[in-house]
């Protein structure tokens, strides 16, 4: 939708010429991640120059330009013809617990191409579907957590059966190896020497 702003005295606002938004829906970014959208603009009426869009922050996303640049251009430059599609390309990176359509206000200027052709500018709203970082964190936590237990049991297990299998009858193995060795030097407590008759 498109709504006057305050810009310089020099500038214009245009109303339904000049580039137009193809689409307002962003694509779907994780929370916490830095990622690449675009936005797709169309050709209406004539030619346009010196295309660049500017995307405003917000408390819980950060927008960032290619090359460090201070806005975004056309992918394949700064003209759009008439009837030509071309896309503008930016950097996000979205702050949310749940899942949720960031608003982000976004404004266009360009010119006619002419040598004194003023500056005009466009101003529209986007949409950017953000995945919550408490599902990242379910399915993470749940997923390693699983994972994590399971081998951590496992190797407990396998660990304490087999001290306790291999050491304990080793043992008592041993131990009785000894008494049986010990049986035969010496006499038990039942033993009864013979008597000789007189």
């Amino acid at each position: 939708m498109t709504s006057v702003m305050a810009v310089p005295a020099s500038a214009s606002f245009d109303g339904p010429r000049g580039p137009q938004v193809i689409s307002p829906w962003l694509q779907r970014v994780d929370a916490g991640e830095s990622e690449l959208v675009s936005v797709w603009f169309r050709g209406v009426d004539r030619r346009i120059c010196d295309f660049r869009m500017v995307v405003r922050d917000t408390r819980q996303v950060d927008v960032s330009y290619l090359r460090h640049r201070r806005a975004a251009t056309l992918n394949g430059g700064s003209t759009l013809t008439r009837g030509e599609r071309d896309r503008a390309t930016f950097r996000v990176e979205a702050d949310f617990r749940r899942d949720a359509n960031a608003i982000l206000s976004a404004t266009v200027s360009y010119n006619d191409c002419g040598r004194h052709s003023r500056t005009q500018f466009k101003r529209f709203g986007l949409l950017l579907p953000v995945d919550g970082e408490s599902r990242h964190d379910r399915d993470r936590d749940g997923h390693d957590g699983r994972d994590g237990r399971d081998g951590r049991d496992g190797r407990d297990d396998h660990k304490g059966q087999g001290k306790d299998d291999h050491k304990g009858p080793g043992k008592h193995d041993d131990k009785d190896n000894d008494k049986g060795k010990g049986g035969g030097k010496s006499p038990s407590k039942d033993y009864k020497a013979p008597v000789k008759a007189l």
